[in-house]
Order: structure tokens, then sequence, then C-alpha cells
């Protein structure tokens, strides 16, 4: 049986007493599509933050055609620099609202066209570990095309948790993700990476971004494990002005479907490994173990900020550039910014409160929600959709896993 008639199957037949899942399942309202409205929502909790995004290069050596960006510069090209960098480290310190162990994120553009500056503050950081006992952890999101000794060096000595962006095989990174010179770029840049795979154990993450004339999710999948990626998954292209390039309702109805077959590559990754190359798949795993409902949306602008090459502050990268959406800067900054983002419930949604996938979804993602509907709390009905396809195949995982004694859900 495949996961799409699965619910519908398990919902039917819930009075089973044998059955440790449906109870499970009925915790979080995983059963009744119509009642979780009525759910007791628990009061917003003012958590410290813990992730802080720094855009320290809003430049980029490719042009994907359909970065969301303007070609990585966010309409404000150009480096942070040192003195920007160090108020940034500055701020952590001396801003209670910070959590003692903070995640460190550099983005872009391309953060290693910034590789100086980078090595700067992680050896900053490293120091004010050493006397003030604040400890830092550092990710990183590139295009791949850095990845010499030096550089690899570095991050494997600092135990950077990296994410590649990269959209399949040589035909669609080449025709999404070319050199801004007009370079192909897969045939450069494979290379490299299967080099920096090999010195890390493939732990690494790739993320693939689905844009309109996708040729189906398995070998787009596929090109990322054979590359040597131990995690790896998907985004849709969204973001302002990407409308040329969104997936047709063809190209959706394709993603909806195959992702119906790689949940069996998941189920058989999970009995093999006790895991899955999805880390989204993964973390819905665990928040339905949890049974703790998800009522709150994405972390941006609570405990996730980010600061733009200039040291302006925005609720997460996606909104660097945004003005509307800036939160002050460095040297202007008052934590009350973060106050509206902790009461933004999936409750307060029209679209969300009467959605029964809404505690284990939370809304999604603020930037696209704002992009689309012009509001914080209105989804992309797509988001809704993939989401709800999402939580199916998650619960036919774990029902199957159970069946097969690989996993204690209650």
């Amino acid at each position: 049986m495949s996961c799409n008639s699965y619910l519908k199957q398990i919902s039917e037949n819930d009075a089973d007493p044998e059955s440790e899942f449906i109870p499970l399942l009925r915790k979080i309202n995983l059963l009744n599509r119509n009642t979780s409205s009525n759910q007791h929502l628990l009061s917003p909790v003012k958590t410290p933050i813990k992730s802080l995004e720094l855009n320290i290069a809003q430049r980029c050596n490719m042009r994907c055609i359909y970065c969301y960006g303007d070609q990585g510069t966010y309409r404000n090209p150009g480096f942070m620099n040192q003195k920007i960098a160090g108020s940034v480290l500055d701020w952590i310190s001396e801003n209670r609202r910070f959590a003692k162990k903070v995640s460190i994120i550099f983005f872009g553009g391309e953060p290693l066209l910034n590789f100086k500056l980078l090595k700067w503050i992680v050896t900053n950081c490293r120091e004010r570990t050493a006397s003030s006992g604040q400890k830092f952890r550092f990710a990183i999101t590139t295009n791949g095309s850095f990845f010499r000794s030096e550089i690899v060096d570095f991050l494997n000595q600092h135990r950077f948790s990296v994410t590649v962006s990269l959209d399949g095989d040589s035909a669609v990174q080449n025709r999404n993700r070319p050199f801004k010179n007009g370079a192909l770029s897969y045939q450069k840049i494979a290379p490299d990476i299967v080099n920096f795979l090999k010195t890390r154990n493939g732990q690494a993450f790739a993320r693939a971004t689905l844009a309109a004339g996708f040729n189906g999710l398995q070998p787009i999948l596929g090109t990322l494990q054979k590359l040597g990626f131990k995690r790896y998954d998907y985004a849709m292209v969204s973001g302002a002005g990407t409308k040329p390039f969104l997936l047709t309702d063809r190209d959706f109805a394709t993603l909806l479907a195959d992702l119906e077959i790689v949940c069996e590559k998941y189920l058989q990754e999970f009995c093999n490994n006790g895991g899955v190359s999805s880390p989204r798949i993964l973390a819905l795993i665990q928040a339905l173990k949890s049974k703790k409902p998800v009522q709150y949306f994405c972390g941006a602008g609570k405990g996730m900020l980010a600061v733009s090459s200039s040291g302006e502050i925005f609720p997460c990268h996606r909104f660097v550039g945004w003005k509307k959406m800036q939160m002050g800067t460095i040297t202007n900054y008052s934590d009350s910014a973060r106050d509206s983002y902790f009461n933004l419930s999936v409750a307060q949604s029209q679209i969300c409160k009467d959605c029964w996938v809404r505690n284990l979804c939370g809304g999604g993602c603020m930037y696209e929600n704002m992009v689309y509907s012009g509001n914080l709390l209105t989804p992309n009905t797509r988001h809704c959709l993939e989401m709800k396809k999402r939580t199916e195949m998650v619960i036919y995982i774990c029902d199957r896993l159970r069946t097969l004694n690989k996993a204690k859900l209650n």
C-alpha cells in the first residue's frame, strides 16, 4: 500500500485497541481534520536568540536564474568589514537575549568570497569562548565553487555544518546555476565537492532548488547521493521576482507523485541506518514521536535573526534588504522588535486554524508567506499541499516502522 491512501485507512480503523500508533496521532490531532482549531494554545515563550545569520558577502560569482536576492546583492552589494563584524560579536556578548550557545551561520551571496573575514570572526569567537564561556557553533551555505584545500581544512578544523546549493546533474545545474561570466558550473564544482565530501565522510547537506521544467525528483536526489552527500533534500523556487521560474501545475503534480515513490526510499533508509537522508523528513518523524504540537510559525524573528553586510538586522536571511521588515541595526536595536513575532500562532491564520496538519507544520516560512500573500500568517497553497503529502509520508513511515519493530513511538 502507498502512503497516499494510508492515512485514510488508519483513520477509518482507529478503534483498533491493539494499535499503539492511533493514540499518538490523536494526541496531536492528526486524525480529525476539523477540530484542530479548538485545541488549547500554549502561551508563547520568549526564547533566547540561538542562531545569527551573517551576510558577510552580498556578492556572488554565480548568476542563478531564480535568485530571489538580486543576484546575491540583496539590492545593496558589498562585503561585511571587520568593524561591523566586531560590533556584531560585541552585540552578541552584551545582549542578554542571546543563548549561551550561539550558532553563527555564514551566508551570502557567496560567503566564501569573504573568507578572510570569516576566518577572523571564527578566531574571535574562539577567543571569546575562552574568556567568557559563551560557546559558538558555525555553519555556512555555499555554492561549492571555493573548496580549495585551505578552505576545506579550515571548515573541517572548526567543525562547520556545511550546506551546498546544487541543483542536480550537469544539465540541470548548468541551466539553473551558471557562473556570472556564463561558464558552466557543474564541471568546475563537482570534482571539488566530491573531494570535499571525502574529507568528512559525506557529512554535509545538499539542497537542490526545483525550478520550472525540472526532470523529476528521483534523478536529482540520485545525483546528490552519487556525489557523496549523506544528507540532501530539495526546495521549490520561491521568493520575490521568481515567478517565471516557479513550478508549473504539471511540475508540481509530478513532484507530489515522486514523493509517493521516494517515501519507500526513506522507509528503507530508516530500516537500514536508523535515519533518513532528508532532514525535513527526519524532523517530522521526531516531531511526531515527541507528541508536542507545533503551534507557532518558523523561528524567524524569534530564535533566529540575520545581519546584512552593512549591519542591518532582519528576521532571517531571506528578508535581508527588505526595508519594511528591518528590525534595526547593530548600533540601534531594541529587543522589543522581536515581540510581535512571538504572538504569531497558527490559530490566528484563517487558512491554518482548521488545517489537520497544522500541529506538525506550524504555518510555514514567513518570508514565503509575505511574498505570496502579503501576510505573515497566510501560507502559499502549494506549501500546504506539499506539507500534507510529507505528513502522510511520515505517518506511513512511522507506522510501518512500528509494525517492523524498528521504532518505539509511545
